[in-house]
């Protein structure tokens, strides 16, 4: 019970210095979320609702990129040749 408990702890006081940097990043310009399911899935629903809801609390645009197939190689390609952030 300890052990779970000082886990607890330290995985909360790691998440909340990381979430405060979240807050004051800006990007500088639209971003770009590759989906690595086919259009009208659970998961590129998930993914535009949870990008929606990003743009109205923090102001940010998203572009929606689905690089679906080949058990996610294209994704993974697509990837490796993009930007990062920095």
């Amino acid at each position: 019970m300890k052990r779970t408990l000082s886990l607890g702890l330290i995985t909360a006081l790691t998440l909340v210095p990381a979430t405060h940097a979240l807050a004051e990043w800006k990007p500088s310009g639209p971003i770009t979320l590759n989906i690595g399911f086919k259009a009208g899935g659970g998961t590129d629903t998930q993914a535009r609702l949870i990008g929606e809801e990003l743009s109205k609390k923090l102001g940010w645009k998203f572009i929606f990129k689905n690089v679906a197939g080949k058990g996610g190689s294209n994704l993974a390609r697509t990837l490796k040749g993009g930007a990062t952030m920095g």
